[in-house]
C-alpha cells in the first residue's frame, strides 16, 4: 500500500535499490530469500523514498542492521 508520501519507483530506481540490496546482503552474508532479507528490502524501499540517493541510502542501511 502506498502512503500519501510514497512515489512510484521507476526502472532506474529499482536498479539502484537492487545494487544496494545486493551489497548489504553480501556484507551481512544473508541469502536473498530469508526473512532478514525481506526486512532489509522493505527498509531499503522506505529509506529510498526519503533520500533517493544510493550513497545516502547505503549509509543509512549501515546504521540499520537486520533484526537478531
Amino acid at each position: 500500500m502506498l502512503s500519501a508520501y510514497s512515489r512510484m519507483l521507476l526502472p532506474g530506481d529499482l536498479e539502484k535499490l537492487q545494487a544496494v540490496f545486493d551489497e548489504v546482503l553480501r556484507e551481512y552474508r544473508l541469502p536473498a530469500d530469508c526473512e532478514d532479507a525481506q526486512f532489509l528490502a522493505s527498509r531499503l524501499i522506505q529509506l529510498y523514498q526519503d533520500v533517493c540517493d544510493p550513497a545516502s541510502l547505503r549509509a543509512k542501511m549501515g546504521s540499520s542492521p537486520p533484526p537478531a
